[in-house]
């Protein structure tokens, strides 16, 4: 009797096991669908909820990024718009994995709350110089940010003077070249002129030294010796001789200036002369060969040096105008002759 009893237990002890199996299942299928943190669709009651992210922006300079925070849902990217204000430019753009493209800072697929660190930087610009004769300009090449201005100094050496100076709307004020603020790349330039230069001919086997006292200078632009009739030298009329040959000079002066000019010949000049200029005899008139005012010229007692005093916009200055070149020089073109 105590033996099927007992075979009765055992028969009954696999239904409760199976019974115990059953519900262990059941509890591990709910740990599989688990997530930590949050950042996908959880189920509550029944209904499925969504996570999302929040993204914050932190600006360093001057600059816009539009909008300066976003809320979206977990896995998902989303864009931004960058704009430097004037004079700034975009220096850098990091953060939530995203890429900056043009104005535009696309974010990587966030799936957790992130900061876009954007930097502004002011616009910095060369400013470079060249020159021509001797001297200096400082600073030389500076980099400047923009809407800095600069003034540069002009040292002209032993010998020369700062003849003309322009490029990125500058002003030239003795030996002071200054620019407005900076918003692009530019380049000035400076002309030193001689204060003695000789001047010489092989094909006319002549020569001639010009000395200039005062405040002027002995421009590129001058042409030198060259023969009446040729080389774009106006024809010499036939009643005039020319023992020497015309000399096309151009000065450099300030508005209005009175200078002097020695022009020193190789042998002595001939007792007599006359001193004929090539241009406008009166203001309005037109060109024309002009016997120059004796006061206006002086021979040394060697007879080898004439000394001219010529005033900007006055009889000898070639178009009677005050012309005005970098806002503060100016250009006298002296063509000149002895018969």
């Amino acid at each position: 009797m105590l033996n099927k009893k007992c075979s009765a237990s055992v028969l009954l002890l696999p239904a409760v096991l199976s019974s115990t199996l059953l519900l262990s299942a059941c509890g591990g299928g709910g740990g599989e669908g688990g997530n930590s943190g949050g950042t996908s669709p959880t189920t509550s009651g029944g209904k499925t909820t969504q996570t999302n992210v929040s993204l914050s922006v932190n600006v360093t300079g001057s600059g816009q990024v539009t909008p300066m925070s976003k809320s979206l849902a977990s896995g998902n990217s989303t864009t931004f718009t960058v704009k430097a204000n004037q004079g700034h430019l975009i220096e850098s753009m990091t953060g939530c994995g995203g890429t900056l493209k043009n104005n535009t800072y696309t974010t990587d697929k966030v799936s957790k709350d992130c900061q876009i660190d954007a930097v502004f930087a002011l616009k910095s610009f060369q400013i470079t110089t060249s020159k021509s004769g001797e001297g200096n300009i400082y600073p030389e090449s500076p980099v400047l940010d923009w809407g800095t201005e600069q003034t540069f100094t002009l040292s002209a050496a032993t010998g020369y003077k700062v003849g003309k100076a322009y490029g990125c709307g500058g002003a030239l004020s003795d030996d002071k070249y200054s620019i407005p603020a900076a918003t692009a790349e530019c380049e000035i330039q400076v002309e030193f002129h001689p204060l003695s230069l000789a001047l010489k001919s092989d094909k006319l086997d002549q020569q001639v030294e010009l000395n200039v006292k005062g405040n002027a200078g002995i421009s590129p632009t001058s042409k030198g010796i060259i023969q009446p009739g040729e080389e774009g030298a106006p024809p010499v009329p036939a009643d005039i001789d020319l023992p020497f040959l015309v000399n096309d000079i151009d000065l450099t002066t300030e508005l209005g200036a009175t200078v002097e000019l020695d022009i020193v010949y190789e042998k002595p000049l001939p007792e007599g002369i006359k001193y004929y200029k090539f241009g406008p005899a009166q203001p309005g008139a037109g060109d024309t060969w002009y016997e120059l005012p004796r006061d206006l010229y002086q021979i040394s007692e060697d007879r080898k040096v004439v000394t001219l005093t010529l005033t900007d916009g006055q009889l000898g200055d070639a178009d009677w105008r005050i012309m005005v070149l970098s806002r503060i020089q100016v250009v006298q073109r002296c063509q000149s002759s002895i018969p």
